[in-house]
């Protein structure tokens, strides 16, 4: 792999020497036109333009692993590391190169490669043994690769180098636990274990300790010590075990030398299976002043309708202590759900309120609870009780109500004052944990750097807002109810991995042998630094990337260019077969993974290709299908029976020549679109061949005619459809000239128009009581009903267009099937759609009944576009009004602007720091609560950054070990632009063993990045079945 850089002209000259088998060849068949990455026979070429050998084995493979000598067949010369432990060789090992045959150390240092590259010396030790001393040490947990070119040693001996391979000792370390760190509902019988890179450790437990304390006995196996305890653990506990770093290795001085802890959280104990249970939705919940508080509840199990629950309302007597509440709350990991579920709250110094009965209300999916009292301002503990079974709930009545948005960068709390209507200024909001103390603004609204235990997320964290005697206790993340109630996880709305820098990885092949060479190109660019040059590196590991045993099985350090490319070559020796992943690794941290398949393969020798007669024609046409099957370097291959499929099976014979062809009727496409692609496969019809395949396509048009059509809507009850027809010609695109096969407007064209009325018919089905209202609703389903409106015919007029006016009529919508007959009899048709006052509106991912419209065609935005969004009740737009009570925030890689306003509309002008992509939400405040919509992503037209690549070369056809001059020249509209290229030189045979993915940097590169949002959070909302 060759990484050139274009300098000053954007047109360079790269010259490939003597790298091919004999039976390959280069040719210029398919030149590259507008896109970032093409191949040209076997030359893969990659572009960018952002603004801004060594022998590795498998550990446990190795065949001189832990300084064992290798001992090859037919070989006198052997090689040992002197400076081995149980770990493996030290980093400054020397090593004894023994021969039975006189050997001097002018022999060695002419044919002696060591890979890392390393300076070394030689010392005679005796007749046949050579020391040979690297000067500088290896790195720890690398592989070592010497090779000695025995034949020219001993000048008797043929055939390939000798080579050895050792690795390096590592430090003595744990490789994985059992339970993981962090890891639920682990059986109360589990053992604990401890996997070390040795299984010669001391005695492990005087080293262990585990809290809540139990008592604990241990046994070896082999490298894992496994410990358990007589006893079984207790069910919905948080265990914490810890291993000291003072564990040692057996005669050794080595030890740990730093404390292993891990946390894990048992399983709860089962239930019945006639069991009952109930949750509350939330674990929070908020109300104004003077009003009766309402529960939402699910009741579940046996009676999932309960007739009434006993509730205990106790009042905390302070803030202060009801800060206190929370801390303990917060002393539980997130990731503990057994032990968040079995908590229960101390009640001792809290003042008891009272007890109530309070009956349970079936609404239309929950169920609901009302205090038949209104409490004063403050905070409680809400404790229902209902046949045997507790749940707990935490209430604040107060009329400061508030919306958060938390980020990995800022925080954003908007309040208002429920008395007034108005924003809460210079209120305080603090973070309970960190001291941080932000006041609301003029809008109410308190924005600050994100404290840094919400980013890392791994307790429950809390925000207080105070001022004009109100006090509000709002949660920072997802601590304090059922997940995703109220929060919208960053994973969500996100990407992979770190999104600091642009990445891209491409390994040349998917397939390479256990003895081969990997060659991988890269891209790692700063996003907000593009000077900046981070630590970056190669590495190929085998195993889950998930779990601790995944191996490293080679490391390189790459260096960047100054456009943040890198090439590196990885050789690999005598790997087991398998799937292996490629590693970019920047600071530390996997940013890009693509797999490689390590296997024992067996090139073709030859080549099948397959095209049509006409790359176009119509359905119902016939046409032969073309072929011929070569050896690669040309040679045509006679008499092989081929076998053919896809829309039709067959069989042919190749001719003398290696041609063969076969006939093909296309028929007309089910698909919706004016064409289709009609693909057929043509492979060996005797399996010993193997089963390499060649295929051609065929563009199927159902009709010679082809039409768009419009929808709009003067009226409510007006929709008016407009239709022009095309020609269809095929001539262009079978000429090559042009993909474009429309041929002017038709007129005289006939169009008929099929209209179906739909309804949905109400169908009562139950009741439900509304607490709103305070009566009981009855509950309907709807029953789609159809009623066909005939059809009507049109003709085109001189313009080859037609409009009709359908009417419409309240309630109901509209498919519309609009189709045309061409004179050969080939019909095409599509379906579309209308409904009384307008268009449909397709409203993602609805947060209730509030949503972010914005136009859905259009699929990509350049720099400075607007985006222009709306925040909807259901299919109506929210009217603007007289106070600022709409908020439009944009997110990227944590949130970065907002704005407050009167207006339900808002435009967003797209910024070049929003590349790769922007995130919006709309917030509305109804008076007593926000309503968050869904978040939307906006993209960034990827097209923009789209080059143009030219590549030619000096001849069509090459002899082995001549040389290829290519010419490759960069452009973007027409003008030269300089890049980064990179030439791959693949053996063209390869690509007939597997499909090979599509080399794609742009959208590698410009992939979506994350919001960066942590969560959201509204105070005072309304049970759901009200809101």
């Amino acid at each position: 792999m060759e990484d050139t850089k274009l300098s000053q002209q954007p047109s360079v000259k790269v010259s490939l020497i003597g790298r091919l088998r004999r039976s390959g060849f280069i040719s210029n068949k398919s030149p590259l036109k507008n896109i970032v990455v093409g191949t040209v026979g076997l030359i893969i070429v990659g572009v960018l333009s952002i603004h801004g050998y060594n022998l590795f084995f498998q550990k446990g493979i190795v065949p001189s692993f832990n300084g064992t000598p290798v001992v090859l067949p037919e070989t006198t010369m052997t090689l040992v590391a002197e400076s081995v432990d149980v770990l493996g060789v030290n980093y400054d090992s020397s090593f004894l190169l023994s021969s039975k045959e006189p050997l001097t150390t002018e022999q060695v240092i002419s044919n002696l490669t060591i890979k890392p590259d390393v300076g070394y010396t030689t010392h005679q030790v005796s007749e046949s043994e050579v020391r040979i001393k690297p000067t500088e040490n290896f790195e720890s947990n690398s592989i070592i690769n010497i090779s000695l070119r025995e034949e020219e040693v001993l000048g008797d001996h043929t055939g390939a180098p000798l080579e050895w391979a050792f690795q390096t000792k590592e430090s003595f370390k744990v490789l994985s636990t059992l339970p993981r760190n962090g890891v639920t509902n682990v059986p109360v019988d589990s053992g604990i274990e401890f996997v070390f890179n040795t299984d010669k450790y001391n005695d492990i437990l005087p080293h262990v300790s585990i809290s809540p304390s139990v008592e604990l006995v241990w046994e070896q196996h082999k490298n894992t010590a496994v410990l358990y305890t007589p006893d079984l653990l207790e069910f919905a506990t948080v265990y914490t075990v810890t291993l000291s770093g003072d564990l040692g290795i057996e005669g050794e001085s080595q030890t740990l030398g730093q404390d292993v802890t891990f946390v894990f959280e048992t399983e709860s104990k089962q239930q019945e299976n006639n069991y009952y249970n109930f949750d509350f939705a939330k674990q929070f919940t908020e109300i104004p002043t003077g009003e009766q508080p309402v529960f939402e509840v699910y009741a579940y199990g046996r009676d999932n309708n309960p007739e009434e629950f006993t509730i205990t309302l106790y009042q905390y007597p302070t803030t202060e202590s009801f800060i206190t509440e929370m801390n303990a709350r917060r002393s539980i990991p997130l990731w503990a759900s057994a032990t968040t579920d079995s908590y229960t709250s101390n009640t001792s110094q809290l003042r008891e309120v009272g007890t109530f009965v309070v009956p349970y209300v079936k609404g239309e999916y929950t169920g609901f609870l009302t205090l038949p009292i209104a409490p004063d301002r403050g905070q409680y503990l809400v404790i229902a009780e209902s046949q045997g079974v507790q749940e707990e709930i935490l209430l604040q009545i107060g009329n400061v109500s508030s919306f958060i948005s938390t980020s990995d960068t800022t925080t954003l709390v908007w309040v208002q004052d429920l008395t007034t209507g108005n924003p809460a200024v210079d209120y305080s909001v603090e973070h309970i944990g960190s001291g941080q103390v932000t006041t609301t603004d003029n809008q109410g609204v308190a924005y600050f750097d994100t404290p840094e235990s919400l980013i890392t997320n791994e307790y429950a964290e809390y925000f207080i807002i105070k001022g004009n005697g109100e006090v509000l206790v709002v949660p920072g993340n997802g601590g304090f109810g059922p997940e995703n109630y109220y929060q919208y996880s960053n994973w969500y709305y996100g990407g992979f991995g770190d999104d600091t820098y642009y990445t891209y990885l491409y390994a040349d092949r998917r397939m390479y042998l256990p003895t081969d060479t990997i060659r991988v190109w890269g891209i790692i660019k700063h996003r907000d630094d593009p000077s900046y040059k981070p630590t970056v590196k190669v590495q190929i590991t085998r195993g889950s990337s998930y779990l601790s045993e995944q191996s490293v099985i080679a490391t390189n350090n790459v260096e960047l260019s100054s456009f943040g490319g890198f090439t590196e070559e990885i050789p690999v020796s005598k790997l087991t077969s398998g799937l292996y992943d490629v590693e970019l690794v920047v600071d530390d941290i996997v940013l890009k993974r693509e797999y490689v398949q390590i296997e024992r393969y067996e090139k073709p020798s030859y080549s099948i290709d397959v095209k049509p007669q006409s790359k176009a024609i119509f359905a119902g046409d016939a046409i032969l299908f073309e072929g011929s099957i070569n050896l690669f370097e040309g040679t045509p291959v006679r008499d092989i029976n081929l076998k053919y499929n896809g829309d039709i099976d067959g069989t042919v014979t190749s001719d003398e020549n290696g041609l063969f062809s076969f006939p093909y009727t296309a028929e007309k496409s089910s698909s919706n679109g004016i064409y289709e692609y009609d693909t057929l496969y043509v492979g060996p019809g005797d399996s010993e061949l193997g089963e390499y395949q060649g295929s051609g396509r065929v563009q199927v048009f159902n009709s010679s005619v082809d039409f768009d059509s419009t929808i709009t809507y003067p009226s409510d009850d007006l929709a008016q459809i407009a239709v022009t027809a095309y020609e269809v010609s095929l001539d262009g695109i079978n000429s090559g000239k042009t993909n474009e096969y429309r041929n002017g407007v038709r007129s005289n064209q006939e169009v008929s128009i099929t209209i179906t009325e739909v309804e949905y018919v109400k169908r009562e089905v139950g009741e439900y009581y509304d607490f709103i209202n305070k009566i009981m609703q009855k509950k309907y389903e709807y029953d789609r009903v159809t009623h066909p409106k005939g059809t009507i015919v049109k003709t085109t007029d001189t313009s080859g267009t037609l409009d009709y006016d359908m009417e419409m009529i309240p309630d109901r919508s509209y498919e519309i099937e609009i189709s045309v007959k061409d004179p050969q009899g080939g019909d095409y048709e599509i379906k579309t759609y209308a409904r009384y006052g307008g268009s449909y509106r397709t409203t993602h991912l609805r947060n209730g009944k509030y949503s972010l419209v914005y136009d859905e065609n259009k699929s990509g935005y350049s720099i400075n576009n607007v985006v222009d969004v709306s925040i909807y009740n259901g299919d109506a737009r929210l009217p603007d009004t007289e106070k600022a009570q709409f908020m439009f925030m944009e997110y990227h890689r944590g949130l970065k602007k907002y704005t407050i306003q009167s207006s339900s509309s808002y435009s967003m002008v797209f910024e070049s720091t929003y590349v790769p992509n922007v995130f919006m939400r709309g917030v509305y405040f109804d008076g007593r609560t926000f309503f968050a919509t869904s978040m939307h992503n906006f993209e960034f037209n990827q097209k923009d950054r789209e080059l143009d690549i030219s590549v030619t070369s000096n001849k069509n056809m090459y002899q082995p070990k001549e040389s290829v001059d290519l010419t490759i020249t960069t452009t973007k509209n027409g003008s030269p632009v300089p890049a980064e290229v990179n030439v791959s030189v693949v053996d063209e045979a390869m690509f007939a063993l597997y499909y090979d993915l599509p080399v794609t940097p742009l959208s590698d590169i410009y992939r979506n990045i994350s919001s960066g949002e942590i969560q959201v959070y509204s105070s005072h909302q309304y049970p759901k079945d009200l809101s």
